[in-house]
């Protein structure tokens, strides 16, 4: 049974005021299907976008975590150009490395004129992978001084 204001306030007495028995007949009465289901559909809702949130910083990090890879990569091959085998003008590489492709090259560096012991060598190095349905790479330089040809 519904309890209208007029019911509630005949009905009182002198315990309280109308407005008061009103608002505690409401309150035994508990929450309606329509209350509930609008709270669930809500919760739902702020649930969706905490997962979405969660979801775009997952990706986030592991994009993260691939470049680091691949910047280190990159470092690595710069290193290691010069040390096992001389420079030489026109060198390239290419290896493939796990899910990253290496590409490297060295050029004489031609803004400096060579004094004879030294020469300046441009090293070049390219990383790229896939990721998704896009190719995504990683490109670090360095100049490094060499024995003359």
């Amino acid at each position: 049974m519904r309890w209208s204001r007029a019911t509630v306030a005949s009905t009182s007495g002198s315990t309280g005021s109308p407005a008061a028995s009103a608002s505690k007949a409401r309150d035994d009465r508990g929450f309606t299907l329509i209350e509930v289901l609008v709270a669930l559909a809500i919760a739902v809702l702020a649930l969706a976008a905490l997962f979405g949130l969660v979801r775009g910083a997952l990706i986030g990090t592991a994009r993260s975590e691939t470049i680091a890879e691949a910047t280190l990569l990159a470092e690595s091959t710069l290193e290691a150009m010069g040390t096992v085998a001389p420079l030489v003008d026109g060198d390239t590489a290419d290896q493939q490395n796990g899910r990253f492709h290496v590409h490297a090259t060295v050029q004489r560096y031609p803004d400096v004129a060579a004094n004879g012991y030294v020469v300046p060598y441009a090293l070049a190095t390219t990383v790229s992978w896939r990721d998704g349905g896009q190719t995504r790479s990683v490109s670090l330089s360095t100049l490094r001084l060499g024995a003359p040809p």
